[in-house]
This record gives structure tokens, sequence and C-alpha cells, in this order.
């Protein structure tokens, strides 16, 4: 991890899932004024930027920004390579599998950058983020620098944010997306209102990290069963060495050792011990510079989603996973009009009318609404996790 190369090219995906409001680039009015023209040109053009994204995928970021991450993010090695390669074609594969077209990175649009760097592009320190303008995932390598598993964990979580159903606002010169996924964004003339909002975003992290928990164990598994392919090979000793490190980590992992480890943990910390997903040993890898354990993030919306998803399941009739795999489609497409009818048929079925829609004159928030005020903390998540139950409580009282 300690070379560093200069890219001056990046390869683009060949898809952008993108929905415009046409109402923001109107079509050619022979009343407008010069000024309302002028504007309307501004739109236009940001919009071509944005649609030929796969010729300039930096132009977003400041020349500053831009030469930097060139100049100093960090050449990937050839298993790290192979992990993001995995990780988009099992979100690919998921993403077919609920009849959704699947949005692939390569893994140049995957950036490893020098803590510092990192935190001078991103405003704070994290772990990564995803950036729908540059379609592209910045990894902090203080978190994943030297764990392929922590890496994988990352990737996914940010790759599957840029999967997700993407609506643009576009006017004049600015940009902002005003829907990701299950997050719905103020408009840029609620912005401009101070009426900035955002609501599902606890709902929209729980859903990648679910997701994400869901399909970790099937990457690295993965990627252990192509390490054995390659290793027939000619490898050069450093990546024979990291081949070595990762399934030493995975053996350690699946060791009677480090599963008592994780009970003690569990335990310790009142974490599921499913949600753990790595936890130290005999120093092969290092996956936090702060803990000597992992678990997935989000854990208290995840919580509030599970619970959602189970009671919805049993009222429907359907499996779990069905239910689950409702709630990753809409993610995908942005269609929600089945997953919110589910959610007032489970919890709030007064709130609907004779054709499913919520009744107009109905005061009082549905379970939708009450779940899209989620927000990411423990706290939140708990508040609306009890406000659902006893929504779910009085349906089943009306039903007895």
């Amino acid at each position: 991890m300690s070379e560093k190369l200069t890219i001056t090219k990046k390869k683009i995906p060949d898809l952008l899932r993108v929905e415009t409001w046409q109402e923001e680039v109107p079509q050619k009015d022979e009343n407008k004024t010069e000024k309302q023209g002028q504007e309307d040109a501004k739109a236009t053009n940001t919009l071509k930027k944005i649609r030929k994204r796969r010729k300039a995928q930096n132009q977003f970021l400041t020349p500053y920004q831009k030469e930097a991450q060139e100049r100093f993010e960090y050449l990937k090695s050839r298993l790290q390579k192979l992990a993001l390669e995995t990780v988009n074609e099992v979100i690919c594969e998921k993403a077919k599998e609920l009849g959704e077209e699947p949005f692939k990175l390569t893994e140049e649009n995957y950036h490893i950058l020098p803590s510092d760097l990192y935190k001078a592009i991103r405003g704070k320190e994290n772990p990564a983020f995803s950036n729908f303008e540059e379609q592209s995932v910045a990894l902090n390598v203080k978190y994943c620098g030297g764990s392929i598993r922590k890496l994988v964990e990352l990737a996914l979580h940010e790759t599957l944010h840029l999967n997700g159903f993407l609506r643009i606002q576009v006017k004049g010169d600015d940009i902002k997306s005003t829907r990701q996924g299950m997050s719905v964004r103020s408009t840029i003339q609620q912005d401009l209102k101070d009426e900035k909002h955002e609501h599902f975003r606890g709902f929209h992290e729980a859903l990648m990290g679910e997701t994400t928990k869901r399909l970790l164990e099937e990457s690295l598994s993965r990627i252990s069963t192509k390490i054995k392919k390659v290793s027939s090979g000619q490898l050069s000793d450093k990546d024979r060495e990291e081949f070595m490190r990762f399934i030493e980590t995975e053996q350690w992992l699946d060791s009677k050792e480090a599963k008592e480890k994780k009970k003690e943990i569990s335990e310790k910390n009142n974490v599921p011990i499913e949600d753990i997903f790595w936890v130290s040993g005999k120093e092969l890898q290092i996956t936090s510079p702060d803990s000597n354990w992992e678990e997935f993030s989000y854990g208290g919306p995840r919580k509030t989603l599970n619970y959602v998803i189970k009671e919805i399941a049993e009222a429907s009739g359907e499996t779990e996973e069905e239910i689950r795999n409702k709630f990753l489609k809409t993610h995908f497409s942005g269609k929600e009009k089945s997953v919110t009818y589910l959610m007032r048929q489970t919890f709030d079925p007064e709130h609907l009318g004779k054709d499913g829609r919520k009744r107009r004159y109905e005061q009082k928030p549905s379970a939708f609404e009450v779940l899209g005020a989620m927000e990411v903390t423990y706290d939140s998540a708990q508040r609306q996790l009890d406000t659902l139950k006893k929504m779910r409580q009085k349906v089943k009282n009306q039903q007895k």
C-alpha cells in the first residue's frame, strides 16, 4: 500500500441511471427575456455534462482536488482489484435477480486516498463515501488499507448507493440530487427559501447496511475461490503474501477461538453476534484504527427496518426475504408504490381509501411517514421503532 500512482485516465461505466426534471430545462420560448434564456442555456449545458460523464469523470471536483486525487491516490494491489471486481459482480447479479438494470463500476472508479487528502475532499473523517456526480467511491486508507474484508464491506455499501435510483435537478449552473435510492431531499428552490429537508435517510442507510451484511460473505467466498484459481499461475512475492494473509484471516474468523471472542464482544457491548464481521486475533490484519472488532454500520436503523420487514411478512403471508427484496427493488427503481401500500396495510390500514391511497383528510402521519422521519442515529431509530410497534399493536387489537 506504500506505492502511489499518477492516473491520467479513468474508464467510466457505460450506464448512468439519471432522471431529470424537465421543467428545469424548458424548451426555447421566443417571449423569454435574455436573462431567462441564459439561465435555460446554463441548465441545458449542465445536463449535457452529466450525460457525457464517460468523457470527464472528475469535472465536478475542484481543480485542486482533481490534481491531488490523481497524484496521491494509492495504486491498488491485485487482490484489491479482484475484490472490487467481485463486489460489482455480486451487486449486478442481485439487481438483475430483481429485474433491474445494474450499474457496474470499474476498479478505476474506486479511489483509495491518504487520510488527510480524504478528509480535505470529504470535509470530515469517516471510512468512505460515494459521489453520484463523479460516479465514484472514495475510500479512506486509514480504515481499509490493511484489510480486504473491510474494503469489501465498504465497497459493497457505497456501490449499492451508486446503484440506486437517481433524480437530479438542474437550474443554471446548480445541480442537486433530490432523490437517491430511498432518500428524498428538498429542491434547489426550497433550499434557497431556507426550507432544506431530507426524508428516509435512516431507512435508506438501513437498507444499504442490511443488504451489505447479506452480501458480504458471498463476496468473500467468491474472492477465496478466485484466489485459488489464480494462485496456480505465476504470482509476485507481494501478491502471494497478500493472498495468504487474506486466506489466514478468513480461516481465523472461522475458528472456534474467533467465534468465542465474537460471543464475548456481543454480550459485553449488547451487539447482535451476527452483526460482528471481524475480530482481531493474531494481528493478521487491522481493519479499524480504534477498535479490535468491527460491526456492520447503522445497527439502530437496521433493527427498525428488520422489524418492519418481519411484520409486513407476517401480515401479507410472504416471506421476509420476499419483502426485503421488494424494498431493495424500490431502491434500484425508485418505484415505491407497492412498498408504501404494504406499510399502510400492515401498520395503519385506516389510512387507506378504497383505492389503497391515503385519505386526504387524514391528519395523523402514516407508517411510511414515520419511517421517513427516521434519522441515522440509534435514538432516532428507536423512537420510530416504538411508534411503529404501537401502530402495529393497534391494528392487531382491531383484528381480534
